[in-house]
């Protein structure tokens, strides 16, 4: 038993030690940012409304964007429910397409569209390496 208690203890330092190295301060995040075409967007009953938006990177360094379904970039969709940011939508990809990370170089940029079919205040997100981009909230009336 002690054995296990000693292993487990040096296991648990060790993912310590990963993380904390991992998060270097002195190694800023990646930059990139999600731009909206509008902060409103009118839904179309019964469908709901296409929200589209710009992924760009104006950094001088390449971001490596983890969340996407083939060519399409997929961000999680977040409602706000009272003060809250709740999970809407996370997106779903088929196992027949490409998941792997993609890099977004310098002053490169990609365009997407999401589907919203409630009224509500919401935003996007994107997963990188480097931490999550999120867009600015807007609105579906």
């Amino acid at each position: 038993m002690r054995h296990s208690f000693r292993f487990s203890s040096i296991a648990r330092a060790a993912c310590v030690v990963f993380i904390v190295g991992c998060n270097d301060p002195a190694q800023p995040f990646a930059q990139g940012e999600i731009r909206l075409a509008a902060l409103t967007f009118a839904r179309i009953a019964p469908s709901g409304a296409d929200v589209r938006y710009t992924v760009a990177n104006p950094s001088a360094t390449s971001v490596r964007i983890t969340t996407r379904c083939g060519d399409a970039l997929m961000p999680a969709i977040e409602q706000l429910s009272g003060n809250r940011w709740r999970q809407y939508s996370s997106g779903g990809c088929l196992a027949i397409y490409d998941m792997s990370p993609v890099d977004l170089d310098p002053g490169a940029q990609r365009e997407g569209v999401v589907h919203i079919r409630e009224s509500g205040q919401y935003r996007l997100v994107l997963g990188t390496d480097g931490g999550s981009l999120v867009s600015s909230a807007f609105t579906i009336e």
